[in-house]
């Protein structure tokens, strides 16, 4: 994620925001971050606005499978490449989003991360059954690893979705050659209820991204910004 980034920030969210594209064939969520601290790359003012594909705007929704959301007030550690220009700005999808609470590091659903070990991020895991300890979310994942894929947030080609707003409308059948999906579904907002993304093992000949403890080896530290701030760093100068 280092090497693929060409902006890593930390930022607090200032504003969530959906609205049709152009061309009215898809929906695009705007996410604008301020309290900029800049690790990696330039930014060009006091605040950065990132464009992710789907979400919800008149009763119409657009879904991304892996697509990370976000939330107003929120303290976020980005991974950032093709801005504008890719389905999701954040390098993996979700894995190149990190949440800070308290000034130390959580992966994209909340779970505290205790330390990097070669490049495998160690995490706390939680048992079947068992609800979160104090800083996880319920959708802490339990031992599961999901595997960086590089470029999976690039476009590839599929066919425009048949259920936008009829053309005359807020739709038209004319694709959005500027963006799209590997998954993109169109339909009345259902239920609050996120999507998981897809799990997949870790090559045998690569380490895990993610290695989980359980609750009872927990080494009671947790990665702080800082110390995050300095690995990244250590490693762009490689």
């Amino acid at each position: 994620m280092v090497a693929e980034a060409e902006l890593i920030v930390e930022g607090k969210v200032a504003d969530v925001t959906s609205r049709w594209s152009e061309n009215k064939t898809t929906i695009y969520t705007y996410v604008t971050l301020n309290n900029l601290r800049v690790v990696n790359g330039q930014v060009g003012g006091d605040t950065l606005t990132l464009r992710f594909e789907g979400g919800e705007v008149e009763g119409y929704r657009i879904t991304v499978d892996g697509m990370p959301s976000f939330d107003q007030g929120d303290q976020e550690f980005l991974f950032i490449r093709g801005n504008n220009v890719a389905v999701s700005p954040v390098v993996g999808f979700f894995q190149g989003r990190f949440k800070v609470v308290n000034g130390q590091i959580h992966d994209n659903v909340g779970t505290p991360i205790v330390e990097i070990r070669g490049n495998s991020f160690v995490k706390l895991s939680r048992q079947p059954g068992e609800p979160p300890t104090e800083g996880m979310t319920a959708g802490t994942p339990e031992n599961r690893s999901f595997p960086y894929r590089p470029g999976t947030e690039e476009r590839p080609a599929v066919p425009e979705p048949e259920h936008l707003p009829p053309q005359g409308g807020r739709g038209s059948k004319e694709p959005d050659t500027s963006q799209a999906s590997a998954s993109r579904i169109v339909h009345p907002p259902p239920a609050d209820q996120a999507v998981p993304p897809t799990q997949g093992a870790p090559s045998a000949t690569r380490e895990p991204i993610s290695i989980f403890l359980d609750p009872q080896q927990d080494p009671g530290r947790r990665l702080s910004v800082d110390e995050f701030i300095n690995i990244i760093r250590g490693r762009l100068n490689r």
